[in-house]
Order: C-alpha cells, then structure tokens, then sequence
C-alpha cells in the first residue's frame, strides 16, 4: 500500500468532497487497466459512519480496499464495536476488502496493552465477524510515544512481540485469528 497525496502548502487537504470524488474517479480511470494496482480508500479524518458515507466514492467497483484509520483512547475500547457498522456496509458481500489504514497505541502503553490491541483485531471473534477483513498496517504516528512492537533497545518488548507473531499466526488472512 502507499499513499498517494499532493498539498499546495502545509500537508492538510483543503478540498471537500466535490474535489475529491472526481478526483478519485479520475485515478481510477488511469489505473484500470493495469491487475497489479489496487485503490484503497481509507480516510484518515472521518468521524462518524455518515462521513464514509459522505465521502465514498460514487462508483464502488473502484475501490478494492475499504479501511480506516483508527487509533483507540484507551484500553477499554473494542476494535468490532468501531469498524463492524463500516464493515457491514461495505464490505460484507466481499466485492470490497477491508483492512486497517492505521493503527497503534497511542498512550504510554506497555508492550502488552499493544500486544492485547493487536489480539483486538486479530480474534477468531473478529475474523469470523469480518471475514473479507485482510490486513493492519501499524503505525507510530506520534512520535513523541512509543507504539513499537520491535524494540532493540529492550529485549522485553521485541520478545513478547515475536512471541506473539509466533503464536498462532498464518500465511494469508484473518480466517484463522491472529493472523
């Protein structure tokens, strides 16, 4: 996956959804014809379910990938009660995969609470709940936190980390959990 994106000055989109789904339809239309692209709409600044709605593009045979990007507030948040209505939507038929934008742990975590983030939305719960669900990218967008999950300069951290990548993962998908 890569982002493709293109600011005037500061980073920040100025447009609104009449620049972007015109936008996205042109991308599309020049990336057709070719089996090794895919587009994966993931808006990063979405704040509600209607958001999506609002800024999904009109024709969705092109869009191969939904996701979005979410980073939980705290420890008791669950992963199915923010992405399942998305998914629901969107995805359910399989036509449309879903998988994380981005996610992390953003508060002063321990490498557990990490490593229980990601049992979140690597379940057996979740992938029978979400089965066209195929991917997470983890990200440490604050970098004044540590999301890390390989450490080398504690061996505590990336331990636990391959331990739990060594528990149970499989080759391609969610369909077993933790994958």
């Amino acid at each position: 996956m890569a982002q493709i994106r293109w600011y005037v000055t500061d980073g920040t989109y100025k447009g609104g959804v009449q620049d972007f789904k015109p936008a996205w339809a042109e991308v599309a239309k020049a990336v057709a014809d070719n089996p090794k692209v895919r587009m994966f709409f993931t808006p990063n600044v979405a704040g509600s379910l209607q958001d999506y709605v609002n800024w999904m593009p009109d024709d969705l045979s092109t869009i191969h990938y939904l996701g979005i990007d979410y980073y939980p507030k705290d420890a008791s948040q669950r992963f199915l009660d923010i992405v399942k209505p998305l998914y629901d939507k969107y995805c359910a038929d399989g036509k449309i995969l879903f998988a994380m934008g981005e996610t992390g742990v953003p508060w002063s975590s321990t490498i557990d609470e990490r490593l229980a983030w990601l049992d979140e939305l690597t379940s057996a719960a979740t992938a029978q709940a979400m089965p066209h669900y195929v991917g997470i990218s983890w990200f440490n967008y604050d970098k004044e936190t540590n999301f890390y999950l390989y450490d080398p300069g504690n061996a505590d951290t990336t331990a636990k980390a391959k331990a739990w990548f060594a528990n149970g993962t499989v080759a391609s998908g969610a369909n077993m959990g933790n994958a």
